[in-house]
């Protein structure tokens, strides 16, 4: 047929179709094939309408066309939703395309779902059991097909899913902010903060690892929001909802189900304010709770009476911990958590040899009690008869009820001895010995020893311990031992307050200085944790600061401030006067995170973005880099050096410590993913003792590690 003939066709259906159809003031064409209309608005937003694809040889097809409201977001919906292709219960993308003339940016054509989503829907209509079950199995399914193609959505809310036209079925949508990660069992670092009021992970807020079981925590809230009807797992004040998730207050109430107890212990585990005790996907869809046949009976809504949890101590715990008998599936997922864990260690370290947690553990407790440590810095002197001695030992051995790992300070007294050879080689040959831990303390909490997140730590001239207790608002002080010497600060902004500090550093006669996070500033104490002085405040310009992380003190007075948000270090005096800031004319480091000064003045400096550490003279000149790509570091954060400039680095994305030497070269590293002795989830401060052991704040594990 003839091209020209084909072109009156094609224009003569579409003139037919506008007259028929619509008014041509109605609608708009945003290519031959694709025809929006603005009257017709699907979302609050203003950004998602009701279109046709016109086809010459098929019957038309209507669809919805989104306009994402950034850029970025866009591109990555598309490249997620192509990923995804086509899903029973996962929105489909159909086309995208640019429009110049009208709108000039990105459309996205999608398939056409009901104007309500599930929040609207839930709003206007009665409760039906029967048809939330439903509704909660078909987003299971969904969130399966997703995790499955190692993709974390970040956003899951009742807006965010809709209804087909015949309301049989739901479609997870707007991927907007998703994420690719490599592996289903992978963490992610995230900076910054995502998601929704009363439905984001405690881990959204930022400067946190993230992963698949980062939206689990979404779906309980979604599902206790469908199940309750419209009610949240957070209070009923929504200004109060991410301060309660912070907090872990999980209130389980209002579930209109006959059998709400089954439910409670599926949803707490699923919220539960730590990661690692959230079930996979895959273990929430094998809960009984889905078993419609148990669902049948009759239940009257109408007198449906809250739950009382004011029994539950876990109900308003910080963190919420839930082992329940129900089918063993609390155990089976901490079963599996611990084994994912180990796999993952030994998929590392492929060397070595596989023993379950119990003999590890074993063997490291033997060893640490019967072979003396090589060079001799620890001596243990017994202080009571041979006999008690021997059921001490064997109490240590079997684990008995201690939180940490150093040995009992009743029957011992632990004695630090100088090293025998103190040469730059015989320090290197050690730190390629390093990976046995010496002491290890801390769990999680908010009592005197316990941790919330520690970040950065240092130490002073007698090898006390100071650690940043970021998410307690504090700083503690531990001997080598691990026993508390001291703790100070308390959430505020008040003289002595913190808003999450985040590193510490010594100065030569003992003060402390903190970087007060929240409060722009820097707060500096005695050794009795005093208050003394603070200087800095919210700005751009010299001496103001924004958002302080890493702090250093040289020794001769001048204290190092990596100022993150203003994207520079600056160098104060003790007394907070401000004296220079680099790099000016080369810029370096994006965004500097952790510092530490050598004996030589040089100051190697962490990179936030970038995997990578650059090394500077005093004068900011950059004299070389350590680490060139994610293969070598991925996150690097806390970085210290010892007497003789040797470099060691907190690899937090890959869960281990790097150490080099002053010139950049690989000496050894140490460490693994995991939460038993010598592993490590996310790693960030870390410092150097006297005798070159090397402390490391763990802090997804809430403790400190000496090796």
């Amino acid at each position: 047929m003839n091209i020209k003939v084909i072109g009156f066709f094609k224009i003569a259906k579409i003139i037919i179709y506008d007259c028929v159809n619509l008014n041509f003031a109605e609608m708009k064409h945003l290519s031959d094939t694709i025809v929006m209309f603005p009257q017709r608005c699907l979302s609050k937003c203003k950004n998602v309408y009701q279109g046709e694809i016109i086809s010459r040889v098929l019957s038309n097809r209507q669809c919805a066309i989104k306009f994402p409201q950034e850029a970025d977001q866009s591109n990555n919906e598309v490249k997620i939703l192509e990923k995804l292709a086509t899903h029973t219960h996962v929105v489909s993308l159909i086309q995208s395309g640019v429009v110049d003339s009208i709108f000039n940016e990105r459309f996205l054509v999608l398939e056409l779902c009901c104007k309500d989503n599930l929040n609207q829907y839930l709003t206007n209509t009665s409760y039906n059991l029967q048809r939330s079950l439903r509704y909660c199995i078909q987003i299971i399914e969904g969130m399966k097909y997703i995790h499955d193609k190692s993709i974390i959505h970040k956003d899951l809310k009742p807006s965010n899913i809709l209804l087909t036209l015949d309301l049989q079925r739901v479609k997870i949508a707007d991927f907007g902010i998703s994420q690719v990660i490599k592996s289903k069992r992978s963490m992610v670092f995230c900076e910054y903060r995502f998601g929704t009021v009363g439905y984001r992970p405690p881990e959204s807020f930022g400067n946190s690892y993230i992963s698949l079981k980062s939206d689990n925590f979404s779906l309980g809230a979604l599902f206790h929001y469908i199940m309750s009807y419209g009610k949240s797992s957070f209070g009923t004040e929504p200004d109060l909802r991410d301060s309660n998730i912070i907090k872990g207050n999980v209130r389980i109430a209002n579930l209109l189900v006959p059998n709400p107890n089954t439910f409670s212990h599926l949803l707490k585990l699923m919220m539960s304010k730590e990661r690692r005790y959230r079930p996979t996907i895959w273990q929430i869809e094998d809960h009984p709770c889905w078993r419609l046949e148990e669902h049948e009976c009759e239940f009257d809504y109408g007198c449906m009476d809250e739950i009382d949890d004011s029994s539950d101590e876990t109900a308003h715990s910080p963190q919420v911990e839930v082992v329940d008998p129900i089918d063993g599936f609390a155990i089976l997922s901490k079963m599996l958590e611990i084994l994912e864990q180990e796999e993952e260690r030994i998929h590392k370290k492929k060397d070595m040899k596989l023993v379950s947690s119990a003999e590890i553990l074993t063997e490291r407790m033997k060893r640490k009690i019967q072979d003396p440590v090589e060079d001799g810095p620890w001596t243990s002197v017994y202080e009571g008869d041979a006999k008690n001695q021997e059921l001490v030992e064997r109490d240590w051995r079997e684990g008995g009820s201690r939180t940490s790992g150093s040995r009992p300070s009743k029957r011992f007294r632990t004695q630090r001895q100088p090293a025998k050879e103190s040469d730059a080689k015989e320090i290197l040959r050690r730190y390629r010995k390093k990976g046995k831990v010496e002491t290890y303390f801390g769990t999680r909490g908010n009592e005197v020893g316990q941790m919330n997140g520690p970040y950065g730590i240092s130490s002073t001239a007698s090898d006390d311990i100071v650690v940043a207790d970021t998410h307690n608002h504090r700083i503690q002080i531990f001997d080598v031992n691990g026993q508390v010497k001291g703790n100070f600060g308390s959430y505020g902004s008040a003289k002595g307050q913190f808003d999450r500090v985040i590193d510490v550093c010594v100065t030569s006669q003992g003060w402390i200085v903190a970087s007060d996070y929240g409060n722009n500033r820097i707060q500096i104490f005695d050794e009795r944790g005093k208050f003394v002085r603070m200087f800095g405040s919210e700005g751009s310009g010299d001496g103001k600061l924004s958002e302080p992380v890493g702090v250093a003190t040289d020794g001769k007075g001048l204290i190092y401030v990596c100022d993150k948000g203003n994207q520079r270090v600056q160098v104060f005096s003790e007394v907070g006067d401000f004296v220079r800031k680099f790099p000016e004319s080369e810029k370096r480091s994006q965004t500097p995170y952790f510092l530490s000064v050598t004996s030589n003045g040089r100051l190697v400096v962490s990179d936030r973005f970038i995997p990578r550490v650059d090394v500077f003279d005093p004068h900011g000149r950059h004299l070389l880099q350590v680490g060139l790509n994610e293969s070598e570091f991925n996150g690097p954060r806390g970085v210290a050096t010892d007497e003789h400039g040797n470099i060691i680095v907190c690899d937090s994305g890959n869960h281990r410590v790097q150490v080099f030497t002053s010139d950049g070269s690989f000496v050894s590293c140490f460490g693994g993913l995991g939460s038993g002795p010598e592993q490590m989830n996310g790693p960030v401060g870390v410092c150097v003792l006297s005798d070159g052991e090397i402390a490391v704040s763990d802090r997804v594990n809430d403790r400190v590690q000496i090796f």
